[in-house]
């Protein structure tokens, strides 16, 4: 099949210069913060801006609320510990983190909990079990479930 189109480049081949000049002109040209001189040309457009007096803070996510019971724990001085009757197992309170092995144990340090903390969550997405498959729903990409 052959589909005839004349194709019309996007803009004309020369510019209009006067439109050129008038959006350049529209551009600060003092030296000035640069947030400012954005702000200022969009307003100069007529483009909608952010008020000068509201700064970007990103929201705070909610924390689970398991997160949020053992936070309300620690914030009581209470530790959180696996269960005693576990050969191997860890504590945390409000001054760090403890792993131990029968009777004897070992402090972790900040660093070492963040790298503890991110090979878990690593392992948890590595393990996930892919959804379950609704009735009648396509395979995946290769043809398996």
């Amino acid at each position: 099949m052959r589909l005839d189109v004349e194709e019309h480049p996007p803009f004309p081949e020369k510019p209009h210069r006067e439109l050129m000049q008038a959006f350049i002109g529209a551009a600060p040209n003092t030296p000035q913060p640069l947030d400012t001189a954005i702000g200022a040309f969009r307003a100069t457009l007529g483009l909608p801006t952010r008020p000068a007096n509201v700064s970007w803070v990103p929201r705070a996510r909610p924390q689970p609320p398991r997160v949020e019971a053992m936070l309300r724990t620690l914030a009581h001085g209470s530790p959180i510990s696996s269960p005693q009757r576990l050969p191997v197992g860890w504590t945390v309170t409000d001054e760090g983190v403890r792993l131990r092995v029968g009777r004897t144990g070992e402090i972790l340090d900040r660093h070492s909990v963040v790298e503890l903390q991110a090979a878990l969550s690593a392992w948890l997405r590595f393990t996930e079990k892919p959804p379950e498959r609704a009735v009648g729903e396509p395979l995946g990409e290769q043809g398996r479930p």
